[in-house]
């Protein structure tokens, strides 16, 4: 297998990823990774975007071989080291105690503000 096949199929696992575990949609990787924003750490965007940059080139005769393959693999590992250590379950719980937690924090405040005006209104 050539390393633009590599490449390929490298990305395509990465978008179905991106797909399966961050709920990101997109025509293209580019598009697909402008997506996911702020849904991946600021480092493995940085090897997104060098994965993107490397795209149009690949096919090219003479850009494709200019390209850092290692490096390119390594991106690629990352990104999708990350992405294949999420847990789903996990996220939909974490996501649930927060909304939950807020809820009780803004009842106890509400409750609080009650107790207090109650107090301050039977004083006067």
């Amino acid at each position: 297998m050539s390393n633009s096949e590599t490449l390929d199929a490298q990305i395509d696992e990465i978008r179905l990823l991106m797909r399966k575990k961050l709920g990101v949609k997109g025509r293209t990787f580019g598009a697909a990774l402008t997506r996911a924003r702020r849904r991946l750490p600021k480092s493995l965007r940085a090897e997104g975007q060098v994965l993107a940059a490397a795209l149009p080139m690949k096919d090219h005769p003479k850009l494709g071989r200019t390209l850092d393959h290692a490096r390119l693999t390594q991106a690629a590992g990352a990104l999708r080291d990350h992405l294949a250590g999420i847990d789903l379950a996990e996220r939909r719980k974490t996501l649930a105690l927060s909304i939950l937690g807020s809820i009780a924090f803004n009842l106890l405040l509400v409750l609080v503000i009650a107790v207090t005006v109650y107090y301050w209104q039977s004083a006067a």
